[in-house]
């Protein structure tokens, strides 16, 4: 067992350290999370009936929904991360708003092993924006 080294060896030279090269740059040219245009109805009903809490979901629901092309979308970590992350508290005031507002977004209960909820678009939401 002992004449394997010798064997395997290869004759190189020893190991020497190579240089490690910087990232050139960021992979985007934008670190904002990319939000699909947004028709102004929706804006308006979140400002006019005082609901502006809930803005930072319907803009993530949005996106994934648009990303994903499905007509219902479930309100997991992913979307709450992209919305802010907000607390158990606000969560619970901001689905309660858009509850009580289904023409911004439709809200069911369907519980899964990663979501309770699945959001979709309120009446709001007219084809033509959409497309």
């Amino acid at each position: 067992m002992d004449d394997l080294a010798p064997k395997l060896a290869v004759n190189r030279p020893p190991y020497t350290k190579q240089a490690v090269r910087s990232p050139t740059g960021p992979k985007t040219k934008s670190t904002s999370p990319y939000v699909p245009p947004v028709p102004l109805a929706v804006i308006k009903a979140c400002a006019v009936k005082g609901c502006e809490a809930v803005l930072p979901l319907v803009l993530a629901a949005h996106r994934q929904l648009t990303m994903t092309h499905r007509e219902w979308t479930p309100l997991n970590k992913a979307v709450w991360t992209s919305a802010g992350n907000p607390s158990e508290r606000k969560r619970e005031r901001i689905l309660k708003e858009l509850k009580a507002r289904p023409e911004i977004l439709l809200v069911r209960r369907r519980q899964t092993a990663t979501s309770h909820y699945d959001l979709s678009y309120g009446a709001l939401w007219d084809e033509e924006a959409l497309k």
